[in-house]
């Protein structure tokens, strides 16, 4: 990760974690003519799409996420 050769060739991007600071992380080795090379997406935070979840797989309303919520079970 210290090997500046690494970086020259695109394959380190440094990303700002909270709470950590910044880390250089890798990029996929594979690359694609014509197209641009993005840095991943973070991955989510614990919970974060737990609403989309209860609603689109278990068909929960928002009344009884609610409700689930406020009892403490989510």
């Amino acid at each position: 990760m210290t090997d500046p050769h690494l970086r020259d060739r695109g394959l380190l991007f440094d990303r700002d974690v909270p709470g950590v600071g910044v880390l250089p992380l890798l990029h996929s080795p594979l690359r694609f003519e014509g197209e641009p090379r993005e840095a991943p997406q973070d991955a989510p935070d614990l919970g974060e799409h737990n609403e989309e979840i209860y609603a689109s797989l278990l068909g929960l309303g928002s009344d009884e996420i609610r409700v689930l919520r406020a009892e403490g079970v989510i």
